[in-house]
């Protein structure tokens, strides 16, 4: 959820308020969980803990009041709505290590705009690296040309 709200915000321009920063498994925001958890202490989605291979993780779902919730959303804000639907269409079944990913390499993009740079893919692919040692380099490039061919990177000047 956290990466989704990332790219809502920072690829698709609606804005939420939220200020990430690099973090462990990439862009962070604090607020969002806050929100999550108020989201849940209305009634609005679920929040369970599961037991994965490595690890454990949430699966979050809406309530039928949450289910209310998007039907007026919808109707109320349409175009809005669209963008929520395009960036779970284009996100939405990346694992969360892919988005981990995806969500740093795409960070690193927008720094480098905000510092009026351009780079090649080897070079993000190289920060990314420094940045997320447990990709390889191969891995990063392949998600790289992924984000270029998708139109979801500025910085590349290697198309």
């Amino acid at each position: 959820m956290m990466k989704l709200f990332y790219f809502l915000q920072e690829l698709k321009g609606i804005q939420l308020g939220y200020d990430f920063r690099l973090y462990t498994y990439g862009p962070f925001e604090s607020e969002v969980l806050s929100d999550l958890s108020a989201a849940c202490g209305r009634g609005v989605i679920t929040e369970d803990a599961v037991q994965y291979g490595r690890g454990f993780g949430y699966v979050i779902a809406p309530t039928k009041r949450g289910e209310e919730f998007s039907n007026n959303f919808q109707t109320e804000y349409p175009d809005m709505a669209g963008v929520v639907d395009e960036v779970v269409r284009e996100f939405g079944s990346f694992s969360a290590g892919e988005l981990e990913l995806r969500s740093t390499i795409f960070y690193v993009d927008r720094e480098a705009i905000d510092a009026n740079s351009t780079f090649l893919k080897r070079d993000i692919a190289d920060r990314v690296h420094q940045i997320k040692p447990h990709f390889t380099v191969a891995t990063i490039l392949e998600c790289i040309r992924d984000m270029v061919t998708r139109g979801q990177l500025q910085s590349v000047t290697d198309a």
